[in-house]
Protein backbone atom coordinates (compact mmCIF):
# COMPACT_ATOMS: atom_id res chain seq x y z
CA UNK A 1 0.00 0.00 0.00
CA UNK A 2 1.75 3.63 -1.19
CA UNK A 3 2.49 5.46 2.11
CA UNK A 4 -0.36 7.63 3.03
CA UNK A 5 -0.85 11.39 2.78
CA UNK A 6 -0.84 13.29 5.78
CA UNK A 7 -3.99 14.73 6.55
CA UNK A 8 -4.75 16.95 8.96
CA UNK A 9 -8.21 17.31 10.91
CA UNK A 10 -9.36 20.08 12.56
CA UNK A 11 -8.90 19.26 16.30
CA UNK A 12 -6.83 15.75 15.67
CA UNK A 13 -3.01 15.66 14.92
CA UNK A 14 -2.89 12.00 15.84
CA UNK A 15 -1.41 10.42 12.86
CA UNK A 16 -2.54 6.86 14.25
CA UNK A 17 -6.13 7.99 13.94
CA UNK A 18 -5.39 9.23 10.55
CA UNK A 19 -4.35 5.51 9.34
CA UNK A 20 -7.06 4.03 11.22
CA UNK A 21 -9.70 6.08 9.23
CA UNK A 22 -7.98 5.15 5.84
CA UNK A 23 -8.23 1.62 6.40
CA UNK A 24 -11.78 1.75 7.39
CA UNK A 25 -12.53 2.92 4.29
CA UNK A 26 -10.11 1.21 2.45
CA UNK A 27 -12.25 -2.09 3.92
CA UNK A 28 -15.23 -0.27 2.78
CA UNK A 29 -14.43 0.19 -0.64
CA UNK A 30 -13.38 -3.28 -0.92
CA UNK A 31 -16.98 -4.28 0.71
CA UNK A 32 -18.76 -2.21 -2.20
CA UNK A 33 -16.26 -3.83 -4.94
CA UNK A 34 -17.33 -7.05 -3.45
CA UNK A 35 -21.32 -6.31 -3.54
CA UNK A 36 -20.71 -5.36 -7.09
CA UNK A 37 -19.35 -8.75 -8.05
CA UNK A 38 -22.50 -10.81 -6.55
CA UNK A 39 -24.65 -8.38 -8.63
CA UNK A 40 -22.84 -9.34 -12.04
CA UNK A 41 -22.91 -12.51 -11.53
CA UNK A 42 -26.53 -12.29 -9.85
CA UNK A 43 -26.99 -11.25 -13.84
CA UNK A 44 -25.21 -13.52 -15.14
CA UNK A 45 -26.16 -16.41 -13.69
CA UNK A 46 -29.85 -15.69 -13.51
CA UNK A 47 -29.83 -16.43 -9.26
CA UNK A 48 -30.88 -13.97 -6.40
CA UNK A 49 -28.83 -13.51 -3.24
CA UNK A 50 -30.92 -13.28 -0.21
CA UNK A 51 -27.98 -12.27 1.75
CA UNK A 52 -24.34 -11.91 1.72
CA UNK A 53 -23.48 -15.75 1.86
CA UNK A 54 -26.74 -17.33 0.92
CA UNK A 55 -28.04 -17.72 -2.53
CA UNK A 56 -31.25 -19.13 -3.61
CA UNK A 57 -32.24 -20.20 -7.11
CA UNK A 58 -35.06 -18.44 -9.02
CA UNK A 59 -38.14 -20.94 -9.24
CA UNK A 60 -37.95 -22.58 -13.21
CA UNK A 61 -40.81 -21.81 -14.96
CA UNK A 62 -42.53 -24.62 -16.72
CA UNK A 63 -43.91 -24.94 -19.94
CA UNK A 64 -46.39 -22.52 -21.63
CA UNK A 65 -49.86 -23.66 -22.71
CA UNK A 66 -49.07 -23.06 -26.36
CA UNK A 67 -45.52 -25.64 -25.86
CA UNK A 68 -48.11 -28.11 -24.31
CA UNK A 69 -50.35 -27.76 -27.39
CA UNK A 70 -48.00 -28.19 -29.58
CA UNK A 71 -46.75 -31.31 -28.34
CA UNK A 72 -50.31 -32.98 -28.06
CA UNK A 73 -50.94 -32.25 -31.84
CA UNK A 74 -47.40 -33.61 -32.62
CA UNK A 75 -48.38 -37.02 -30.94
CA UNK A 76 -51.89 -36.62 -32.70
CA UNK A 77 -50.57 -36.46 -35.81
CA UNK A 78 -47.70 -39.41 -35.22
CA UNK A 79 -50.90 -41.54 -33.31
CA UNK A 80 -52.88 -41.30 -36.68
CA UNK A 81 -50.03 -42.04 -38.84
CA UNK A 82 -48.09 -44.81 -37.01
CA UNK A 83 -51.41 -46.74 -35.11
CA UNK A 84 -53.45 -47.82 -38.64
CA UNK A 85 -49.72 -48.33 -40.26
CA UNK A 86 -48.85 -50.77 -37.53
CA UNK A 87 -52.25 -52.33 -37.61
CA UNK A 88 -51.96 -53.14 -41.38
CA UNK A 89 -48.44 -54.44 -40.85
CA UNK A 90 -49.72 -57.00 -37.92
CA UNK A 91 -53.37 -57.92 -40.04
CA UNK A 92 -50.87 -58.95 -43.01
CA UNK A 93 -48.28 -60.89 -41.09
CA UNK A 94 -51.20 -63.40 -40.18
CA UNK A 95 -52.30 -63.25 -43.96
CA UNK A 96 -49.60 -66.27 -44.61
CA UNK A 97 -51.10 -68.66 -41.68
CA UNK A 98 -54.58 -69.23 -44.27
CA UNK A 99 -52.16 -69.54 -47.85
CA UNK A 100 -49.59 -71.43 -46.66
CA UNK A 101 -51.91 -73.99 -45.12
CA UNK A 102 -54.58 -73.75 -48.31
CA UNK A 103 -51.15 -74.80 -50.16
CA UNK A 104 -50.65 -77.62 -48.12
CA UNK A 105 -53.81 -79.00 -48.08
CA UNK A 106 -54.08 -78.72 -51.63
CA UNK A 107 -51.20 -81.03 -52.22
CA UNK A 108 -53.20 -83.29 -49.98
CA UNK A 109 -56.00 -82.53 -52.13
CA UNK A 110 -54.33 -83.44 -55.35
CA UNK A 111 -52.36 -86.56 -53.52
CA UNK A 112 -55.49 -87.94 -52.71
CA UNK A 113 -57.33 -88.38 -56.05
CA UNK A 114 -54.08 -90.01 -57.52
CA UNK A 115 -54.76 -92.35 -55.10
CA UNK A 116 -58.27 -92.39 -55.20
CA UNK A 117 -59.56 -91.08 -58.62
CA UNK A 118 -61.70 -88.44 -56.96
CA UNK A 119 -62.05 -86.38 -54.89
CA UNK A 120 -64.68 -87.10 -51.93
CA UNK A 121 -64.39 -89.40 -49.73
CA UNK A 122 -64.33 -92.95 -51.11
CA UNK A 123 -67.24 -95.39 -50.25
CA UNK A 124 -64.14 -97.68 -48.59
CA UNK A 125 -64.41 -95.12 -46.22
CA UNK A 126 -60.88 -93.29 -47.51
CA UNK A 127 -61.03 -89.78 -46.35
CA UNK A 128 -59.80 -86.86 -47.83
CA UNK A 129 -57.67 -85.49 -44.84
CA UNK A 130 -57.77 -81.66 -46.74
CA UNK A 131 -61.39 -81.58 -46.48
CA UNK A 132 -61.15 -82.54 -42.24
CA UNK A 133 -62.33 -79.72 -40.47
CA UNK A 134 -59.75 -77.87 -38.36
CA UNK A 135 -60.34 -75.02 -35.63
CA UNK A 136 -56.97 -75.02 -34.30
CA UNK A 137 -55.62 -72.29 -35.72
CA UNK A 138 -54.77 -68.98 -34.51
CA UNK A 139 -56.46 -66.71 -37.19
CA UNK A 140 -58.50 -69.11 -39.24
CA UNK A 141 -60.52 -72.19 -39.61
CA UNK A 142 -60.19 -74.47 -42.36
CA UNK A 143 -62.67 -76.91 -43.90
CA UNK A 144 -63.97 -77.21 -47.88
CA UNK A 145 -67.29 -75.50 -48.89
CA UNK A 146 -67.53 -77.83 -52.01
CA UNK A 147 -66.33 -81.34 -52.21
CA UNK A 148 -67.58 -83.21 -54.83
CA UNK A 149 -65.57 -86.44 -56.95
CA UNK A 150 -63.90 -84.14 -59.38
CA UNK A 151 -64.49 -80.86 -57.21
CA UNK A 152 -63.39 -79.16 -54.19
CA UNK A 153 -63.39 -75.83 -52.65
CA UNK A 154 -61.14 -75.19 -49.69
CA UNK A 155 -61.26 -72.56 -46.82
CA UNK A 156 -59.80 -70.25 -44.90
CA UNK A 157 -61.83 -68.66 -42.54
CA UNK A 158 -60.77 -65.83 -40.37
CA UNK A 159 -61.56 -65.40 -36.86
CA UNK A 160 -60.25 -62.85 -34.20
CA UNK A 161 -58.62 -59.85 -35.62
CA UNK A 162 -59.03 -61.78 -38.82
CA UNK A 163 -62.92 -62.01 -38.61
CA UNK A 164 -64.38 -61.29 -42.06
CA UNK A 165 -61.47 -62.51 -44.10
CA UNK A 166 -62.13 -65.29 -46.39
CA UNK A 167 -59.61 -67.32 -48.66
CA UNK A 168 -60.19 -70.11 -51.10
CA UNK A 169 -58.74 -72.70 -53.68
CA UNK A 170 -60.34 -74.83 -55.65
CA UNK A 171 -59.51 -78.19 -58.07
CA UNK A 172 -58.55 -75.69 -60.60
CA UNK A 173 -55.74 -73.55 -58.34
CA UNK A 174 -58.17 -70.30 -58.52
CA UNK A 175 -57.37 -68.29 -55.47
CA UNK A 176 -60.02 -66.27 -54.48
CA UNK A 177 -60.56 -63.57 -51.31
CA UNK A 178 -63.51 -62.25 -50.08
CA UNK A 179 -64.00 -59.54 -47.39
CA UNK A 180 -66.39 -58.41 -45.58
CA UNK A 181 -67.11 -56.92 -41.98
CA UNK A 182 -66.05 -57.13 -39.60
CA UNK A 183 -63.14 -56.71 -40.94
CA UNK A 184 -61.39 -53.00 -41.05
CA UNK A 185 -61.83 -50.34 -43.87
CA UNK A 186 -59.75 -50.49 -46.41
CA UNK A 187 -59.56 -54.26 -47.16
CA UNK A 188 -61.34 -55.70 -50.15
CA UNK A 189 -61.76 -58.55 -51.87
CA UNK A 190 -60.33 -59.84 -55.25
CA UNK A 191 -61.58 -63.30 -57.02
CA UNK A 192 -58.77 -63.29 -58.62
CA UNK A 193 -56.02 -63.67 -56.01
CA UNK A 194 -55.35 -64.21 -51.85
CA UNK A 195 -55.17 -60.16 -50.98
CA UNK A 196 -52.51 -59.45 -49.04
CA UNK A 197 -52.82 -56.52 -49.04
CA UNK A 198 -55.43 -52.72 -48.20
CA UNK A 199 -57.45 -52.18 -51.78
CA UNK A 200 -57.44 -55.86 -53.01
CA UNK A 201 -54.08 -55.93 -53.78
CA UNK A 202 -52.37 -59.23 -54.03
Amino acid sequence: MPALPTIRLPGKTDRTSVETEWLRRADYDANIRRVSLFIAVDKRLNIRHTSIGRVCMKATSGFTLIEVMIVVAIIGILSAIAIPAYSGYVMRAKIPDATSELGARRILTEQFFQDNRQYSDTPSGAVNPACVASTAGNNFDFDCSAQTAVTYTLRAIGKGSMAGFVYTVNQNNTRATTIGSPAPSGWTGNPACWVTKKGGEC
